[in-house]
């Protein structure tokens, strides 16, 4: 194995939008204070009815109370759609990218003994293993985490197979068992 991995990566607007995806399935649904209170609310009507469903109809069949209850389910509906929905997102990315040449610009990842480091004509910086708390792997990229909710990605196409390889067994050797290939 060589002792440097490298490649020339272009991020486009899907890779980000990829990666924000990735990083937000890990949170979890308690980590987001609006999850939490449409979890509630549906807890909340869903004891009511179980418990005085004459109660709970009776409630609805007024006009001002059932419209309370569209009016929640439109939100919820709404919130879950631009959830589910990337197109929102791809474009905030996009616009993103076209407003800063930082972003548009090839960068040249490398893989060494210290760390990652990553270089543009705009500048450069490393990220030394010892500031990885955990290293992921999806389908698509290596995700090496700074944090719980913040990691460097690089996007698997920019390598070989045989360079993924190098790259999983280099990472293995400096962060262990924190590495989950």
């Amino acid at each position: 194995m060589s002792d440097e991995l490298g490649a020339r990566v272009t991020y486009t607007p899907e890779d980000f939008v990829r990666s924000v995806r990735y990083i937000q399935s890990r949170q979890g649904l308690l980590n987001r204070p609006f999850s939490i209170a449409v979890f509630v609310i549906i807890c909340i009507l869903l004891f009511f009815y179980i418990f005085n469903p004459a109660q709970f109809a009776q409630s609805f069949s007024q006009p001002k109370n059932f419209l309370v209850f569209v009016f929640a389910f439109l939100i919820v509906g709404v919130w879950w759609f631009l959830k589910q929905n990337t197109f929102f997102l791809k474009r905030k990315f996009e616009k993103q990218i076209k407003s800063s040449p930082a972003l548009s610009e090839p960068q040249f990842i490398l893989f060494d003994e210290e760390g990652i480091y990553g270089t543009s004509q705009f500048g450069s910086g490393q990220t030394k293993w010892q500031a990885m708390i955990e290293a992921a792997e999806t389908e698509d990229d290596f995700f090496f985490f700074t944090s719980k909710n913040f990691a460097q990605f690089v996007p698997k196409r920019f390598f070989k197979e045989e360079q993924a390889d190098q790259i999983r067994e280099l990472v293995k050797r400096h962060i262990g068992e924190k590495a989950r290939f």
